[in-house]
């Protein structure tokens, strides 16, 4: 496993915000502020779209009140799928969750989170985790053993970490 920057690496990011596509540089996105980034391995996909994501959306007000700035999910996804699917997932309940399009699974590879799941047709995918950021600084990552787990890097973890030491 390869060792993790204490810096979130500086690279343009084409982000998804409130519906809308932009692309900024990483550090000027979270200048300022206290960041959960989770990563997950697919739009579309069974836990991402059943578990993951909507576990987030609905606890995402009580992550903000726990003194987090901002919640953004990252997949390697391209932005039109991932915000089909931010469309699809928000469609009952909107949330300030912004979508990270790690199109061709660059910030992915810089962080040292990929995996290949070429054996289910998915190719290089980031694996299902969790970073606590102050500012571009690396305070916590949260890796699940398996893919297909959503234990560590639930919301609910999440919340559990950052009341108890964040």
């Amino acid at each position: 496993m390869p060792e993790i920057k204490p810096v979130i690496p500086n690279l343009p990011v084409c982000i998804i915000k409130e519906g809308k596509q932009e692309v900024v540089k990483l550090h000027t996105l979270l200048d300022g502020k206290r960041t959960v980034l989770f990563g997950l391995p697919g739009a579309f996909t069974p836990i991402c779209s059943n578990q993951h994501l909507p576990e987030f959306i609905k606890k995402s007000n009580e992550i903000y009140e726990s003194k987090i700035d901002q919640i953004i999910c990252m997949s390697v996804n391209d932005p039109f799928v991932m915000n089909a699917w931010r469309e699809q997932i928000e469609k009952d309940q909107p949330s300030k969750i912004i979508f990270l399009c790690d199109t061709e699974a660059v910030l992915t590879k810089e962080l040292g989170l990929q995996i290949d799941l070429s054996g289910a047709w998915l190719g290089i995918r980031c694996e299902r985790f969790v970073i606590l950021l102050d500012q571009a600084e690396i305070k916590k990552l949260l890796r699940e053993e398996k893919v297909s787990d959503c234990i560590i890097s639930s919301a609910q973890s999440v919340l559990d970490i950052i009341k108890k030491d964040y």
